[in-house]
């Protein structure tokens, strides 16, 4: 049985993005008035490391951490759909940069590993 707010889309309101395939969610609204702050990993894809690797895997990294950071500052909104509960120390979800899925985003743009 799949949890009852995986199918939900929940507004991101301020956010830092991490790397290409993490960003900290600084205030998710669950609604009701409730607030969390959360590292989410971007479902679907690994981006580049930016603290890994040769020094040619890293700058793809920042170059990642870049275009993804670019697309959801240019967004009206944005917008979170939790996909599995936990990740190491982050949430895992598909963020959306208004319409614009960042998963198939980061993928067609070749932010890729």
């Amino acid at each position: 049985m799949s949890e009852p707010w995986a199918s939900n889309l929940y507004v991101i309101r301020d956010w830092t993005v991490v790397d290409g395939d993490t960003i900290h969610a600084h205030d998710v609204d669950l609604g009701l008035n409730t607030h969390r702050s959360v590292k989410i990993r971007l479902s679907g894809f690994d981006a580049p490391e930016i603290r890994r690797g040769t020094e040619a895997e890293k700058h793809r990294g920042q170059l990642a951490k870049q275009a993804l950071t670019q697309l959801l500052n240019r967004a009206d909104r944005v917008f979170v759909r939790f996909t599995e509960t936990r990740s190491f120390d982050r949430w895992v979800g598909e963020v959306f940069a208004d319409d614009i899925s960042t998963t198939e985003w980061m993928i067609e743009m070749d932010h890729v590993k």
